[in-house]
């Protein structure tokens, strides 16, 4: 009786034979976006932020990411402006020709 009994319960066990292919079939069914060109205004503004960021400050940060805008919130924990500027929140870097919005919380 006792095998019956785990021979059912193997059947309610969740199983995910096919590893990660949900996730890969979410990706394919999200919309892509197009990259915005952003304006003049919109440049000298993220700019003008730009220069005024320090590490530790708290900030909200839209970037374009592969096909898609994404949302990050966090302390700035560190910043590039040689080369290839970027800033890093939290464990995510960002580059500056990737953000459409910063924000300072």
């Amino acid at each position: 009786m006792h095998s019956s009994k785990l021979e059912r319960a193997k059947l309610f066990l969740s199983y995910d034979a096919l590893k990660g292919f949900s996730e890969m079939i979410e990706e394919t069914q999200r919309t892509k976006v197009p990259r915005k060109l952003l304006s003049e205004d919109d440049y000298a503004h993220l700019n003008h932020i730009w220069q005024n960021l320090s590490t530790g400050m708290f900030l909200k940060v839209t970037y374009y990411h592969i096909d898609h805008y994404t949302m990050v919130t966090g302390p700035l924990t560190r910043m590039e402006t040689e080369i290839r500027p970027r800033l890093k929140i939290g464990e995510q870097w960002i580059k500056l020709a990737d953000i459409s919005h910063i924000e300072i919380l």
